[in-house]
């Protein structure tokens, strides 16, 4: 059985009239499916995981040019206070 031809959704039931053979291979198959179910989670785990770092690092990296526009503006206020509070003196 192909990784690709396994239908994961639905776990294949016992029948009413199985030996133990028949239900070794049945706990396998369903074994199967389950560890694929799991592999697939993982990974789209692992992926929403990636998207959630960059999504925090583009944020980080947005407050970071917040505060130095924020500085900037402070400055050139501060500046602006000071030219007109000189200018009142001259």
């Amino acid at each position: 059985m192909r990784y690709h031809d396994v239908n994961y959704d639905k776990l294949e039931p016992y029948g009413m009239i199985l030996g133990m053979g028949d239900r070794k291979d049945t706990d396998e198959r369903n074994a199967i499916k389950v560890m694929h179910a799991q592999f697939d989670l993982i990974q789209k785990q692992k992926q929403e995981i990636i998207e959630e770092r960059r999504y925090r690092e583009e944020m980080r990296k947005s407050a970071d040019r917040s505060f130095r526009y924020t500085i900037i503006a402070i400055v050139i206020a501060s500046l602006t206070l000071l030219a007109t509070i000189i200018t009142w003196f001259i």
